[in-house]
């Protein structure tokens, strides 16, 4: 587990400096191992929030684009919580985890429509202008 969170923790760490991440297929891959393995002992949404993250980051492989700056809350969050779920895992007091993560489920879905729309104003804005942002 803790090779996956590190390969996401970088990736993090990347957005939070300020530089958009390419999301690779061994990142896509450790969020889905992730998934996989709350899935199998389940105890909150964990599992539901990484194959969220996994569907999120493969949408933006699968359209060329990178995960940008705008995500890293987001990320830092889901991020979180899956450490606090690897704590459990390793014998820490369940009674103290979160069993509910509407807002940051809520908050996947919403980076997938905030990138859509940069993209789209991209397509119809900044075409031709020469400038790598708008």
């Amino acid at each position: 587990m803790r090779q996956y969170l590190a390969g996401l923790e970088s990736f993090v760490a990347g957005l939070v400096s300020g530089s958009d991440q390419e999301a690779s297929i061994d990142l896509i891959r450790s969020v889905h191992t992730l998934a996989g393995t709350f899935a199998m002992t389940p105890l909150g949404q964990e599992a539901e929030l990484a194959r969220g993250l996994e569907t999120y980051l493969e949408n933006r492989r699968k359209s060329d684009s990178p995960v940008t700056t705008g995500a890293a809350v987001t990320m830092q969050n889901c991020l979180h919580r899956f450490h606090q779920r690897l704590a459990i895992l390793q014998g820490r007091n369940e009674a103290t985890y979160p069993l509910e993560d509407s807002r940051l489920l809520a908050e996947i879905t919403g980076l997938v429509e905030h990138e859509a729309a940069l993209a789209e104003t991209f397509r119809n804005g900044c075409r031709g202008t020469g400038r790598a942002r708008c």
